[in-house]
């Protein structure tokens, strides 16, 4: 995918902030964490499940979303963390 991908761009105008347009469309073209100096959190959680349901559809967003993890829960059995350091940290 690229910046110039219609659907990148179209996904980033209908989930983020004009102002965010740039940071969002690299998000999802490179599939970064979604992390806007332009949005504060709750907008940036609001566009993530929007991206999410516009590039996977309803159905992926159902079964697997950001809302179905405890923050720090992402970090628990990480292979490449064995002593969970970065779980213990977000604590």
């Amino acid at each position: 995918a690229s910046v110039e991908d219609p659907r990148i761009a179209d996904t980033a105008r209908g989930c983020c902030p004009h102002s965010a347009f740039g940071c969002c469309s690299d998000a999802i073209c490179f599939h970064r964490r979604l992390s806007c100096k332009e949005m504060q959190s709750d907008e940036e959680i609001i566009a993530m499940r929007c991206i999410q349901t516009a590039l996977h559809g309803e159905a992926d967003t159902n079964r697997t979303s950001i809302d179905h993890f405890a923050c720090c829960d992402v970090f628990l059995h990480d292979l490449t963390d064995e002593q969970n350091i970065c779980f213990h940290a977000c604590e």
